[in-house]
């Protein structure tokens, strides 16, 4: 357990992690803020990207090349899921060649299925570096890969990648985070920027309490 707290925002820095084809990782949060990078993966090349950030307490998932997946209301989804409300949530995430799978809490499951793998991210090209919380400040975020560049303030816990385990104690490099402990904080926010998101890659399933629609939409969203 840890928490990125607003006085100090920080971040992990998780060992190099070489992956077999494909991704597995699952954590949990607790967070009253409305935007803040989760979690922000490139690989050593730094061309292949995913990220996971809050946008207005909706989760959103990007993925290399234009993959992107929001919990937030949009065109077959009457109701937004939103995650900002001090509240223990838990996420899980699959991505491999053919399908992306986003699922949270039981109740919120997404679904993606890839067309063209060949466009899509390598997951066994090079290592990994997985950050929690945000990035070091002399890290450039590549433009369009995260939906939001804040820094995570909130608790996290519980995060396994491939099945192991992550102790944050055996992490490369971190600052600012307080661990063993949870002290989940609301402070100020500045608003982003209005703007819309356009699906136009591949087929968009939303299961359990969402209907299923089609690929080709605009999602609305907000940007920090």
């Amino acid at each position: 357990m840890a928490t990125f707290p607003a006085a100090t925002p920080g971040y992990v820095q998780l060992k190099p992690r070489r992956l077999s084809g494909s991704l597995e990782l699952s954590f949990m949060f607790k967070t009253g803020q409305k935007r803040g990078l989760l979690l922000y993966g490139i690989d050593s090349s730094e061309y292949y990207y995913v990220s996971l950030s809050l946008v207005d307490g909706a989760l959103e998932l990007r993925i290399f090349p234009d993959v992107e997946i929001s919990s937030a209301a949009g065109e077959g989804v009457i109701k937004a899921a939103l995650f900002n409300d001090n509240e223990w949530h838990t996420v899980s995430l699959f991505i491999a060649p053919t399908n992306i799978q986003l699922h949270v809490d039981d109740h919120n499951y997404y679904r993606l299925e890839v067309p063209d793998p060949s466009r899509f991210i390598q997951l066994d090209a090079s290592d990994y570096r997985f950050y929690i919380g945000g990035v070091s400040d002399d890290m450039t975020l590549m433009s369009g890969t995260t939906a939001s560049n804040s820094p995570y303030i909130g608790c996290f816990r519980d995060l396994i990648v491939q099945g192991d385990v992550t102790d944050f104690n055996d992490a490369q490099h971190q600052a600012g985070v307080e661990k063993g402990v949870c002290r989940s904080e609301v402070v100020p926010e500045v608003e982003g920027k209005k703007s819309f998101i356009h699906f136009d890659f591949l087929s968009f399933y939303l299961f359990g309490t969402r209907n299923c629609t089609a690929a080709a939409f605009a999602a609305e969203s907000y940007f920090a």
